[in-house]
């Protein structure tokens, strides 16, 4: 670590062939990115931990909505309207 901050940076030198500031615009929107899936994960498994019961009266409501859907002959209504 003391190298790093020992070392001064040259921003004439280009880093894998590119311009110092195209790395740090790059890295800035690969980090914004992986934040944001990062942040959905970890939001997403702790709200199923915290709401174990809620999530179980949810598939069970959208299971039995699905069906209904599915099983009636309404879902198709669609194909016999013409325009």
């Amino acid at each position: 670590m003391t190298t790093f901050s020992i070392v001064q940076p040259d921003p004439t030198i280009p880093i894998m062939g590119m311009d110092p500031m195209v790395v740090v615009g790059l890295g800035t929107i690969m980090c914004g990115i992986g934040g944001y899936f990062a942040g959905s994960i970890a939001y997403g498994s702790l709200w199923r931990i915290m709401n174990k019961n809620k999530l179980k009266q949810i598939h069970e409501v959208c299971f039995i909505q699905f069906y209904f859907f599915v099983l009636s002959p309404t879902p198709f209504f669609f194909l016999s309207i013409t325009h």
